[in-house]
């Protein structure tokens, strides 16, 4: 690995969170409800490569459309080559609405696949069982 923190000509930036539980009384923590969990939120920007471009951690029971404003307002001016964000349906509504009018850009919301699960044994690349008592295809 490069040692490479970001690149320089992004076009696209892809938002996602992760909470993760804190022990500490000090720090700043909350629940994030929808995954349960007391402690800390990570917003992380990463281009399509998956070079990181824009971290921020805070309470976690903030929520994720509310949350990633200030995030995404920090990417985009750190990375001026950013077009539009791309992120899951956490972020729609208020990010959306916000990144749009505020910074002249789009904020993609993925959709949800419904039904979409992987088989064990399938292959993920060619969809094929694996022979018996063999490494997957």
């Amino acid at each position: 690995m490069s040692g490479r923190l970001h690149s320089t000509h992004s076009t696209l930036g892809i938002i996602d969170s992760q909470s993760v539980k804190t022990q500490y009384a000090s720090e700043e923590r909350g629940i994030d409800g929808g995954k349960k969990v007391k402690g800390r939120k990570r917003h992380i920007v990463v281009d399509i490569a998956g070079n990181l471009l824009h971290v921020s951690v805070h309470a976690a029971n903030r929520s994720d459309t509310v949350a990633a404003c200030p995030v995404l307002e920090r990417a985009a001016e750190k990375h001026p080559t950013i077009k539009a964000f791309s992120g899951d349906a956490g972020y729609r509504g208020t990010a959306v609405k916000y990144v749009y009018e505020t910074l002249g850009l789009e904020l993609h919301i993925s959709e949800k696949l419904n039904n979409h699960r992987l088989k064990p044994g399938v292959n993920v690349k060619s969809g094929v069982w694996p022979p018996s008592g063999g490494d997957p295809i």
